[in-house]
């Protein structure tokens, strides 16, 4: 029965959160933060231009290096004088002094290089660079695209194939994907997946951001002694669990926040004018999901949190004493990255039900997948029984361990804890 005890810690807490300056000031600004971060990167990303660089190109066959002129000369960065090229014709016994002789020039400038093609390279398609920063991928890619198309023509050039045919071989395919269901089809988009993955990002943020504060405040009303005048008035089990709830309405209010841009494209899809590479197509199903998984996470974790918590004096021992348990708080959130290369694997599969990485992995499944029903009802109860688990484990040793102060409990102490009625 909940008490009014319970209902006291429970507006206390949610006025010194939700009601607090630093709450909205936190709330508002962290979406901006982090979308900010992703078009600064996006940013640097375009701003990440070619450098001017002089390269050489050799090569042990005069036609060879004849093809390669011809086929880099096309590119835009050599039209632009971005791309200064030499080349030169070097045979395999005299290339270490051609190389010493260029060694000065090329240790100059460290976006300078030289691109060795020999003549084998018809057959095995093997090439040497030759540079102080042979990590300067933006060249590599570039110089490496023309060596290989020019290699590909070279190959199949004695098979009296038209130029054309020839251009046609060599161009990459470009595939164009189509979402099929029960409904028909669509043309696919990267949509469904950023906001599945964002939504994982939002998660992870807003669980440690509730979680690892909630661990400093426990341990400074244990330290400070200000519990021993809260249970005065109320018992250990209400006292916690009315910091549980208030630090779980907290943070459900933090994410609908977070997520009114989402809702509004499903009640109002006519007002989101995406590029088509960019459509959504989130149903009501994945958020509810989203919201139950949420809760249960955040609510485990909490209890978790707050029964170790309560063993400690300080929050140094406890940081020292508790990161494993912070590993494995975390954990869970990078397997949603295994899920982006192929949800619909077997592994990503399993990951999408199991307690706590189905928290972030279903979401984005549900995303761009039909999963089937099952799955999901499976992952809310697994993730309910964890729960429930956690609020036992946890209440159990705060309940012991909020009031005793000295050596920390051994691990002897700590199972027998839990096995106390």
């Amino acid at each position: 029965m909940i008490s009014r005890g319970f209902f006291t810690v429970y507006k206390m807490h949610i006025k010194q959160q939700l009601l607090s300056k630093a709450f909205v000031i936190s709330t508002l600004l962290m979406p901006v933060i982090m979308f900010g971060i992703i078009g600064m990167q996006m940013k640097l990303a375009s701003l990440n231009q070619p450098e001017k660089s002089h390269i050489y190109i050799a090569s042990d066959g005069q036609s060879l290096l004849d093809a390669l002129q011809t086929q880099l000369q096309t590119r835009k960065e050599v039209k632009n004088g971005i791309y200064q090229l030499d080349f030169q014709l070097v045979q395999p016994d005299s290339f270490d002094d051609y190389l010493a002789s260029k060694k000065p020039d090329i240790l100059a400038n460290s976006n300078n290089g030289l691109f060795y093609v020999p003549g084998t390279a018809l057959s095995d398609k093997e090439a040497r660079y030759y540079s102080t920063n042979i990590g300067n991928q933006i060249l590599r890619n570039a110089i490496g695209e023309s060596i290989n198309q020019t290699l590909n023509l070279r190959r199949f050039s004695g098979l009296n194939v038209a130029q054309d045919d020839l251009a046609f071989a060599v161009r990459n395919v470009d595939i164009k994907g189509f979402t099929l269901s029960k409904q028909g089809q669509q043309q696919g988009s990267a949509g469904n997946t950023i906001v599945g993955f964002a939504m994982a990002i939002l998660m992870f943020m807003s669980i440690m951001g509730i979680v690892m504060p909630f661990s400093s405040m426990i341990i400074e009303e244990k330290s400070n002694r200000a519990v021993e005048v809260l249970l005065t008035s109320v018992n250990p089990k209400e006292l916690l669990a009315g910091k549980i709830l208030a630090r779980t309405t907290t943070g459900l209010t933090q994410m609908l926040v977070w997520l009114v841009p989402l809702f509004v494209f499903v009640l109002f899809p006519a007002m989101m004018m995406l590029p088509p590479q960019f459509q959504l197509d989130i149903h009501t199903g994945m958020l509810l999901f989203f919201f139950t998984n949420y809760v249960l996470g955040l609510t485990a974790m909490l209890s978790v949190w707050g029964g170790f918590s309560a063993m400690f004096d300080s929050s140094q021992d406890a940081g020292q004493a508790m990161w494993p348990v912070t590993i494995l708080m975390m954990l869970p959130f990078y397997t949603v990255f295994a899920a982006i290369g192929n949800p619909a694997s077997s592994v990503v599969e399993i990951l999408s039900i199991a307690p706590f990485t189905s928290l972030y992995v279903m979401p984005l499944r549900l995303a761009v997948l039909e999963v089937p029903l099952w799955q999901p009802l499976l992952a809310l109860l697994l993730n309910g029984i964890c729960c429930w688990l956690a609020i036992k484990a946890g209440g159990k040793i705060y309940r012991i361990s909020i009031l005793a102060t000295g050596q920390q409990p051994t691990v002897k102490q700590f199972m027998r804890w839990l096995h106390q009625p």
